[in-house]
């Protein structure tokens, strides 16, 4: 019987011990086993940060969620004079030069007589350094969460006191995966997965992400996007229900438009405004 033992032991890459040997290391593995209760509750927890983390990417890529928050920056958010947050609806759109189907979004418009193309492009390129701002302090959060997990991951006393208890029960866990051609693969293989998957989880890399230090996000346009962002819009009288756009009719005297006629200067009507799309901004954030 003692031969058997003896034989089955190494066998599967045992140690033979004595009964009081087996009683001390069954109580050891009882108490290891307690203490993965805490252990897997993090796991659990980092799997559900995981799962959190996916659903917020999920939740930033989809352009309403990214409107409405750049909606809520914009009520808070001091333009310049001449810069505007409107609302466009069926009865303003025609004096914005937009067209109908741009009613109910909204629109950052700029005058031209008052703001320069530079002074545009500098506004717009503060509101995408201030959503450059939430957005980075959004992901720091969700990192720190990541990086407290992590440390929590690392090596432990459990872990170490579940290494010891290996040692003390295989005759060698480094290379408890060798077999010889007389060996039962199956059964080694068992073992072997044992004593290093339960071991698997409780490590983590040491290299520790750097959160804090995390450089901000640009979400400023490149310079070959800005003409789909400003655009020249003239207003306009709409005929047949919105399909027409007709040109609207100067108010100057007969004297000053007799002038204009023999001008050599390209004319600079009041009425034209540079629209930035809100949309369009936000279709470039989500392309970060």
């Amino acid at each position: 019987m003692l031969e058997h033992y003896n034989v089955t032991c190494q066998h599967r890459h045992i140690r033979s011990h004595s009964h009081d040997t087996i009683d001390q290391l069954n109580a050891e593995w009882q108490e290891i086993s307690q203490a993965f209760d805490p252990k897997a509750k993090e796991q659990r927890n980092f799997r559900q940060l995981l799962d959190n983390l996916k659903s917020l990417r999920k939740a930033w890529k989809r352009p309403q969620q990214v409107s409405r928050i750049m909606t809520s920056m914009l009520a808070t958010y001091e333009l310049k004079a001449g810069a505007y947050v409107v609302s466009v609806d069926r009865y303003n759109h025609s004096q914005l030069g937009l067209k109908t189907k741009a009613a109910g979004s909204r629109q950052i418009v700029f005058e031209c007589n008052r703001l320069t193309r530079e002074e545009q492009m500098e506004v717009v390129a503060g509101i995408c350094n201030r959503f450059a701002s939430i957005f980075a302090q959004n992901a720091q959060y969700n990192l720190a969460q990541i990086d407290n997990q992590i440390r929590k991951g690392q090596m432990t006393v459990l872990a170490r006191k579940l290494r010891l208890l290996q040692e003390q029960v295989y005759l060698d866990v480094e290379g408890a995966s060798g077999m010889s051609s007389n060996q039962d693969p199956g059964v080694v293989y068992q073992g072997h997965r044992f004593s290093t998957a339960v071991t698997s989880s409780l490590w983590c890399p040491d290299d520790a992400m750097g959160v804090q230090t995390m450089p901000l996000p640009s979400f400023v346009p490149s310079p070959w996007e800005w003409p789909d962002l400003l655009k020249s819009r003239r207003p306009f009288h709409p005929m047949f229900f919105g399909l027409v756009a007709r040109k609207r009719k100067s108010r100057s005297s007969f004297a000053s438009r007799f002038k204009g006629w023999f001008s050599t200067d390209s004319p600079q009507p009041s009425s034209i405004d540079y629209v930035a799309i809100l949309f369009a901004l936000a279709a470039n954030f989500m392309k970060m």
